[in-house]
């Protein structure tokens, strides 16, 4: 917008500079500099028509006539005719003898604006060498040299992405963004403005590639304007931007809505604890329903706009917290996107490097799972020299769908919002993911009961989910496809649950993950499973992925101070009983050493080995010998 300024700064000190009051004699008998002088004249009596004739006349008389030139295009450019206006000043540049330092300036504005960037260069580069450049125009020329040297970086790396325009049941001349694809991937919402009104819609997917109608989301269609919103995968809750609410305590802030014997309740705001008296809006869920991203200009941040976080637990809601300068920049930093895998982040800034005025970024969890890594541009063509909106990606973490003004600008239509979707190159790509549904039963009455729950990628040791799961609601857990997984379950009165699953890689969404999980109430002498023990092949060293399992084993003792449990080994048949029987013993034992070493005393603790005495499945498949090579535990007392 700064350049445009300086551009009519421009334009007028160069008419007022050379204007005079003569009256236009005959083009006969009127020399270029009267024509010119004619010209600026009329043009500050806002007779811009007649400024245009009276430049032709000149140009006429003398086609390289550089002053003529630069006028043109500089009434041009103010008449938002930037690519004839930029035609007429490059021109301008090539017959100027003088060297101008106005010609040559508004030269390299205009090839900024009508993206012609080898010559922007080139304009700039001849600027920075001008001893008698303002020290206005040097720090103007060297801030933007710095930016356009960096969009010629990303387009001579322009990646080889697809951008297809979603379809005319999604897109029309009304203006649609901020999208949202559910975790099944089925389902698309997304906001469209008509007029001054917003409004939430939704299209179903009824083909790989094609998408039903969309039509205004029933359960919010009755209010006066809803922007920015988020829906929890397990459709129960629901948080909407309001702005200028009468609850409101800033221009926009952040309601909540549930889902209430299968309607939505009409959304309340959420407190000046969540809400601050600035502008609260762009809100996020976590794919598991425990943390909420959003957008605040609040007070205490690193710029304009920032990103934060809410972390929710046991269903009460924390303060919001920032998530510091590794993601919040100087300048303005929203649209947060947190993918269902747990650990990718995409965002928008105007802070951070990039082509444009908002560019699109990534970022990631680090291996501890503790530090998101330095945000990473999404690169030419996904981010453009304008305005990039926000970004949605799909569970299988490569489509991506965002919100542009790309395709009306080439096709010379007015600027219009569009949904666009296109495939993420694989560096930019987040976990693929798919989902589970979970069931848990008493062991003895089979019946549905609630219960607490740890998804945990053992590789990695990092935690997918921890929630609680109700009997009432069918909800989908985001898992990674390919992973080796552990579930844990723990509930008082019952013995702890692990699970170890590994959904095969390319697993998607439309094929989730079911468990039936029953658990064993507390009683003595019963053998319980630690199904996410593992050592190498005839080995009794603990692999690294036992660790999340031994340490919940760990917890459960420390809860129960009085409890003894007996450590078991088992191996399958392969190989000599005598070896096995050893090798059971010694793994048995391994698991002992480190609870002691986790401070739980040898006391309480007891080991045994079985060898291959006591098969659970028959040896002659390997699924069968996997079952069999376990580790158990029993309460003694």
């Amino acid at each position: 917008m700064l350049y445009k300024v300086l551009l009519l700064v421009f334009v007028s000190t160069l008419i007022v500079s050379c204007s005079t009051t003569k009256q236009a004699k005959p083009a006969s008998k009127v020399s270029s500099e009267e024509l010119i002088a004619s010209s600026d004249l009329q043009y500050r009596q806002n007779n811009a028509e007649s400024a245009l004739k009276l430049l032709d006349q000149a140009l006429q008389a003398d086609p390289t006539n550089a002053k003529a030139l630069s006028r043109k295009g500089a009434i041009l450019y103010n008449q938002n005719k930037k690519p004839e206006a930029f035609e007429y000043l490059q021109q301008a540049v090539a017959a100027d003898q003088t060297n101008d330092v106005d010609i040559l300036f508004s030269a390299f504005m205009a090839a900024d604006a009508v993206e012609s960037l080898p010559l922007a260069i080139t304009y700039g580069e001849r600027l920075q060498k001008i001893p008698s450049l303002t020290s206005a125009r040097q720090i103007k020329v060297n801030q933007m040299m710095a930016q356009l040297k960096l969009k010629q970086k990303f387009f001579n790396n322009t990646q080889d992405v697809k951008l297809e325009k979603l379809p005319k049941e999604i897109n029309t001349k009304n203006l649609e963004y901020l999208p949202r694809i559910s975790l099944n991937d089925e389902s698309l919402f997304f906001v469209r403005k008509i007029y001054d009104k917003e409004m939430i819609y939704v299209s179903t997917k009824t083909g790989d590639t094609l998408w039903s109608e969309a039509s205004p989301f029933e359960a919010w269609a009755s209010l006066e304007s809803a922007g920015a919103f988020s829906i929890a995968e397990d459709k129960s809750r629901a948080i909407l931007t309001l702005c200028y609410h009468p609850k409101g305590i800033g221009s926009c802030d952040l309601f909540l809505s549930r889902k209430v014997n299968g309607m939505w309740s009409q959304p309340a705001h959420l407190g000046d604890v969540i809400n601050s008296r600035d502008w609260d809006a762009q809100p996020c869920f976590s794919a598991d329903g425990g943390r909420i991203y959003f957008s605040s200009t609040r007070k205490g941040g690193y710029g304009g706009s920032d990103i934060y976080v809410i972390n929710i637990i046991d269903n009460q809601w924390q303060e919001p917290v920032n998530m510091g300068p590794n993601i919040n920049s100087p300048g303005n930093d929203d649209a947060p996107f947190i993918h269902a895998d747990g650990q990718t982040l995409y965002f928008r800034s105007d802070g951070w490097p990039g082509m444009g005025s908002y560019d699109l970024f990534m970022t990631r969890l680090d291996q501890d799972g503790k530090v998101y890594t330095d945000p990473v541009n999404l690169g030419h063509p996904i981010n453009t020299t304008g305005d990039d909106g926000a970004f949605a990606l799909s569970p299988d973490g490569k489509t991506a769908y965002y919100a542009t003004d790309f395709f009306s600008k080439q096709s010379d239509e007015i600027p219009n919002l569009d949904i666009i979707t296109f495939t993420l190159p694989e560096s930019l790509r987040s976990i693929p993911t798919t989902y589970l549904l979970l069931e848990i039963l008493d062991a003895k009455t089979e019946k549905t009961i609630a219960a607490e729950f740890e998804i945990i990628d053992l590789a990695t040791s990092h935690k997918l989910t921890k929630s609680q799961y109700i009997p009432s609601v069918s909800r989908p857990i985001p898992i990674t496809s390919g992973a080796n997984l552990g579930l844990f379950i723990q509930k008082k009165g019952y013995l702890p649950h692990s699970e170890n699953f590994k959904p095969e890689l390319g697993r998607t969404a439309d094929q989730p993950y079911k468990l039936i999980v029953k658990l064993q109430p507390i009683t003595e002498r019963q053998p319980i499973a630690l199904n996410n023990i593992f050592f190498d092949t005839n080995s009794s060293k603990l692999k690294s992925e036992s660790y999340p399992e031994l340490d919940k084993l760990v917890g459960m003792l420390q809860n129960e101070p009085q409890m003894k449990i007996k450590l078991l080994g088992h191996t399958d048949n392969v190989g000599e009983d005598s070896d096995n029987q050893i090798l059971s013993e010694n793994r048995a034992k391994s698991v002992y050493q480190y609870l002691i070493d986790h401070g739980i005393q040898a006391t309480r603790l007891s080991y045994e080995g079985f060898g291959e005495k006591k098969p659970v499945a028959s040896n002659d498949t390997e699924e069968g010998r996997f079952m069999n090579r376990r580790t158990e535990f029993i309460v003694v007392e």
